[in-house]
C-alpha cells in the first residue's frame, strides 16, 4: 500500500493511494482540530493498476499540516503527510518549493532517500510547500537494474511505474512533499517523440509503446488534478480522461507571493521537422502567454527542457546527426514564448531541469533595464551512466537567439557533479526576496548538510 502527495492548494490536498491486492482501501484524514475535510474518490485505471485511487480532500485550513491515512480489512495501512499551501499574506510571508528532475533508480542505491528534505529543515515542520518533479522520474529505456539501454525489447510501463513506485527508496523519496510531476523524454524514451538508433523500439508507430502515454497520466499527471475536481471524475470516464491527458499536463497554480504555471512541452511536441513544428498543444502555448501577459505579480514558469539553449546548425539538421531535439528547434513557438516572456509586466523565474548539471542564468535585454528574466536548472536527482555528467560550465556570459530577436545571459552558479536537487524560497516584500539552494547527497540524515551552492536575487 502506498499513499503519495500530490497538488496542494490552499484549501485542498490531492493524494495517490494504491491499495492491496486492487482492494480499494478505506480511507482517513488528521489535520488541525476541528478541521472539517471533505473526502472523494476516483478510482484510476482497474485494468493495469488494480486499486490505484485519486483522493481529494477539501475543506481544509490554509499552510496546514495534514496526515492522510490509509487502510484495508486485513490490517495494512499506509500514511504520508503534506500541507496546503498559505492564503496570500504580508511582507515577510515564505513559498519554499523543492525542484528535481532525472531520476535513474539503477543508479539511485538509496542515497536520494536519504540525502530529502535537507537536514538543516531539523525533526520539526518541513517547510518546502511544495515539491515540483520536472520530468525523467522514470527511465523507460533503461533497464531498472543495470542501467543499460534496452535495446530490443518493449518495456511494460504498467510495470515499470509499479515496481519504481513501491521500490522503498523512492516510494520514500515521493511520499516525502506534495508533488507536481511533468513528464520529458524519458518516460517515453531518450529524445521522444523521435526516433533512437539504439532503441530498436522506440517509435512513436510501434503499437507496443501505445500504453505510455496512459500509464504517465495515472501515476503521474494524476499528481496534479485540483483537490476539488477529483469528486467530479469518479463517475466520467471521459472527464477523467480529459483532466489527465490536458487539465493535469498545463495549469496555473495560484501561489503567493509568486504565480506559477506549469507549461508541458513534452508530451505533445511534434517532431522538429514536421510540416508544422510544435512544442506543445498550441491551446497550451496560449494560455502560457496568456498567464505571462497578465501576471500581477512575479511568475515562476515551469517547462520541460531549457529556455536558454542553442538551436542545432543547419549541418547537424541536414544530416541528423544531432543530440537531443531541443525547444529552439521548434522556432515559432520558442520565439512566441520567449517574447511574451519578455513582455511579461513582471519579472519570470524560468525553472527546469533536463540537462544533467546545475545552473542559474539572468537573462536580459538593452530595451528593458528593469525587467529580470532568471533561470534555474537542476538535475539529476540521480546519476545515470549515458550521456556523460561532466558538461561545460566554465562559460560565464552568453546569448539565446529566436526569429527576430535575442538575450544575453550571465552566469550567477554552475555546479556539474555533487548535488541532487534544489530549494527555491519566496519571501513576501516589494520586490520579493528569492534564495536559491541547491542540495548534494549524504549517505544518512544524521550527517550535516550544507548546501552546495547558493544565490539570492530579487522579483519584481
Amino acid at each position: 500500500m502506498l499513499v503519495i502527495p500530490g497538488r496542494p492548494a490552499q484549501s485542498g490536498l490531492t493524494w495517490w493511494v494504491l491499495g492491496e491486492d486492487g482492494r480499494q482501501p478505506s480511507i482517513e484524514i488528521e489535520g488541525p482540530g476541528g478541521t472539517v475535510a471533505n473526502i472523494s474518490m476516483c478510482p484510476l485505471d482497474a485494468v493495469h493498476v488494480s486499486g490505484a485511487i485519486l483522493v481529494g480532500t477539501t475543506g481544509l485550513r490554509p499552510d496546514s499540516d495534514y496526515t492522510l491515512r490509509a487502510s484495508d480489512t486485513g490490517g495494512t495501512r499506509a500514511e504520508a503527510r503534506a500541507r496546503t499551501l498559505p492564503a496570500a499574506g504580508g511582507p515577510g510571508q515564505k513559498l519554499t518549493i523543492a525542484l528535481g528532475s532525472c531520476f535513474s533508480l539503477a543508479q539511485d542505491k538509496g542515497m536520494l532517500a536519504a540525502a530529502y528534505p535537507p537536514a538543516q529543515h531539523g525533526p520539526g515542520r518541513d517547510p518546502i510547500h511544495l515539491r515540483i518533479l520536472l520530468g525523467d522520474q522514470i527511465y523507460m529505456d533503461l533497464d531498472p537494474s543495470s542501467g543499460s539501454p534496452i535495446i530490443f525489447r518493449t518495456p511494460d510501463p504498467w510495470a515499470r511505474y509499479l515496481r519504481q513506485w513501491q521500490t522503498p527508496h523512492f516510494s520514500q523519496f515521493i511520499s516525502a512533499s506534495p508533488n507536481l510531476s511533468m513528464a520529458d523524454d524519458h518516460e517515453f524514451w531518450n529524445d521522444y517523440p523521435h526516433g533512437n538508433v539504439w532503441l530498436r523500439w522506440a517509435d512513436p508507430d510501434n503499437a507496443g509503446v501505445a500504453d505510455f502515454d496512459p500509464a504517465f497520466s495515472i501515476f503521474q499527471s494524476a499528481l496534479n488534478v485540483e483537490p476539488t475536481m477529483v469528486g467530479a471524475l469518479a463517475a466520467n470516464d471521459a472527464a477523467r480522461a480529459a483532466a489527465l491527458e490536458q487539465q493535469a499536463r498545463t495549469f496555473e497554480l495560484p501561489t503567493s507571493p509568486v504565480s506559477i504555471f506549469v507549461l508541458d512541452t513534452r508530451t505533445r511536441r511534434t517532431r522538429y521537422d514536421a510540416q508544422r513544428p510544435r512544442l506543445c498543444e498550441p491551446g497550451w502555448l496560449a494560455a502560457a502567454v496568456a498567464w505571462l501577459s497578465n501576471l500581477t505579480s512575479p511568475g515562476v514558469l515551469v517547462v520541460s527542457q531549457p529556455l536558454v539553449e542553442t538551436a542545432a546548425g543547419w549541418f547537424t539538421r541536414a544530416v541528423h546527426t544531432m543530440g537531443d531535439v531541443n525547444l529552439p528547434e521548434y522556432r515559432e513557438d520558442f520565439a512566441t514564448l520567449w517574447r511574451a516572456i519578455l513582455d511579461a509586466p513582471h519579472d519570470v523565474l524560468i525553472v527546469s531541469g533536463d540537462i544533467h548539471w546545475n545552473r542559474l542564468y539572468n537573462v536580459h535585454t538593452g530595451a528593458r533595464q528593469d525587467h529580470n528574466v532568471f533561470e534555474l536548472i537542476t538535475s539529476p536527482l540521480a546519476r545515470i551512466k549515458q550521456g556523460g555528467d561532466v558538461k561545460d560550465v566554465g562559460n560565464k556570459t552568453g546569448k539565446v537567439e529566436w526569429t527576430g530577436g535575442s538575450a544575453s545571459w550571465n552566469r550567477l552558479f554552475a555546479e556539474n557533479g555533487k548535488t541532487s536537487y534544489a530549494t527555491v524560497t519566496f519571501t513576501a516584500a516589494t520586490p520579493v526576496a528569492v534564495q536559491v539552494s541547491l542540495w548534494g547527497p549524504r549517505t544518512s540524515m544524521s550527517e550535516a548538510s550544507t548546501p552546495v551552492a547558493q544565490a539570492s536575487f530579487k522579483l519584481a
